[in-house]
């Protein structure tokens, strides 16, 4: 018989004898492998996505509070700073829609200077002309059309939790054109409208808004643009607080608690798992294949062949995680895979260089 077979042979031999144990060991360390893909994930969105943005933009919020409002009056001073490209102004609504279990976010913007603010955002000419005439409309991100079957001149009704409608009753906007985006760090799935509207039919916060933000000119450094616009409003009833944009996201993150430090500890926790469970494997195979190391010592100095199906455990296991969670997750957890052959080789190589006494006596134990 072929040396490959017959160490194909002995490989399988392991699951076989131990069916059981094979597939609870198979699913626990897959389950750890995608467990750490879906930390490594949520990682890299909350903490590294601020990264990626890379228009030059400030964000201006009140400087006691983020959830304090600023007049809206800002930002005819604000735009005639130097440094500053253009100016809009933008409140989060937060509105609940009739499918409560898809929730996506809603914001209330100054019309066309948000787009100057954001070139990002796409959308073509007419939709563009559509939704800056009419005060009730608003576009949608391509995603979030998609998601809904929302097309151009659809209606969407929202219950407002902070901005409460005077009439009590649900607000009513119509789709007036879809955007695309042509920065990965701006999301499709956001619904924008217009702040107008919303001062005019909300119960309060005529004239306020929760931020103002700025595009810079090319060459402008934000920390000295910022500081101007600061100190613009300098001992005025609402002081403001300037900071980059990505600097303004890491923070937003971080106001709910130190995410980095609890998913690192996650991962840790899942590192120590998956090794126990793979020692353990090894161990048990070990201590029960002894005969099978004596007879290949004999035969065919393949005395390592039996131990070779953790090798096969941490790439089963890194595969099928990249089956069920995608390449960009299943980096990591190829990595895991590696980590846990890597740790198959430790006994492999001893028993591997053992002697044939060594392996006797063992069995005389």
């Amino acid at each position: 018989m072929p040396t490959a077979l017959t160490t194909l042979h002995l490989v399988l031999c392991g699951p076989r004898a131990r069916p059981t144990r094979a597939v609870l060991t198979f699913a626990s360390v897959t389950l750890a492998f995608v467990l750490y893909g879906v930390l490594a994930a949520l990682e890299n969105g909350l903490l590294r996505r601020p990264e990626a943005l890379s228009t030059p933009r400030l964000v201006t919020t009140e400087a006691a509070s983020y959830l304090n409002m600023l007049p809206t009056r800002y930002r005819n001073r604000i735009v005639v700073v130097d440094g500053v490209a253009a100016v809009t102004y933008l409140s989060p609504f937060r509105g609940r829609h009739e499918d409560a279990a898809a929730p996506f976010a809603q914001y209330a913007v100054h019309g066309a200077s948000f787009l100057d603010v954001y070139p990002e955002l796409l959308l073509d000419s007419a939709s563009r002309d559509r939704w800056l005439a009419i005060r009730t409309g608003a576009i949608v991100g391509r995603d979030l059309a998609e998601r809904f079957g929302w097309a151009v001149g659809d209606r969407v009704p929202l219950m407002g939790t902070i901005y409460r409608n005077r009439d009590r009753g649900a607000w009513e906007f119509t789709i007036e054109g879809i955007y695309r985006s042509s920065d990965r760090s701006f999301d499709e799935d956001r619904m924008f409208f217009h702040h107008d509207y919303l001062e005019a039919a909300a119960n309060w916060g005529r004239g306020l808004t929760r931020m103002v933000v700025t595009r810079l000119r090319p060459g402008a450094d934000t920390g000295e643009v910022g500081l101007r616009i600061d100190g613009e409003f300098e001992n005025a009833p609402a002081e403001t607080r300037s900071s980059a944009e990505r600097d303004y996201a890491a923070e937003f993150v971080n106001r709910f608690g130190n995410f980095g430090t609890l998913i690192r500890s996650f991962t840790a926790a899942i590192f120590f798992v998956v090794l126990v469970v793979i020692a353990n494997a090894i161990s048990l195979s070990v201590r029960e294949r002894m005969s099978e190391y004596a007879l290949m010592r004999c035969a065919a100095g393949m005395a390592a062949a039996p131990l070779l199906f953790p090798f096969l455990l941490g790439v089963g296991g890194g595969l099928t995680s990249l089956y069920l969670t995608g390449w960009d997750i299943a980096r990591g957890c190829l990595w895991m895979a590696a980590l846990v052959a890597v740790s198959a080789l430790g006994p492999t190589l001893a028993v591997a260089r053992s002697s044939m006494a060594g392996i006797l006596g063992r069995l005389e134990r």
